[in-house]
């Protein structure tokens, strides 16, 4: 992922620039760097312990493809987070999505004109809306999943 997002600002970057000035990896300069993440996570739940503490997990399997559509909002919502990896939960105490990720933000003057930036693409005005975005959605899937549920019992 590293590779695919950053060889180009990378490459860019490295022109003309001595050797022991040069970037050769950025995920290894920003991991050397104990100042830096170069991951975030973020997890994406419909329902809460509650809604979910009488359902069998026959239930919960059936409920994943709502989960993997709160997470296709929740990437339209933040194209800048590159999804590495999105794991449906069922051994937990409610039905949930782990979902690993690299924030990116682009227009540096410093550095590499496109960087990891978790603080930037994360920011409260930003979570404020993500949040009220995916409560919306959830409330749409909860409707959708308690009826497909009594259908089913």
């Amino acid at each position: 992922m590293y590779k695919e997002e950053f060889s180009e600002v990378l490459k860019e970057y490295n022109e003309g620039k001595r050797a022991d000035r040069q970037i050769k990896d950025y995920l290894k300069y920003l991991s050397d760097n104990k100042k830096n993440d170069v991951s975030a996570e973020v997890i994406l739940q419909i329902g809460d312990m509650e809604f979910w503490k009488d359902k069998s997990i026959e239930q919960w399997k059936a409920m994943t493809p709502l989960l993997k559509e709160q997470l296709r909002v929740f990437k339209d919502t933040v194209p800048e987070f590159k999804v590495a990896s999105a794991l449906v939960h069922l051994d937990e105490k409610s039905l949930h999505i782990q979902v690993i990720g690299v924030p990116v933000a682009e227009g540096y003057q410093r550095g590499l004109k496109k960087q990891v930036a978790k603080t930037k693409i994360f920011n409260k005005e930003k979570m404020e809306q993500i949040q009220d975005i995916l409560h919306e959605n959830a409330e749409v899937l909860i409707k959708i999943a308690q009826k497909y549920l009594v259908m089913k019992c």
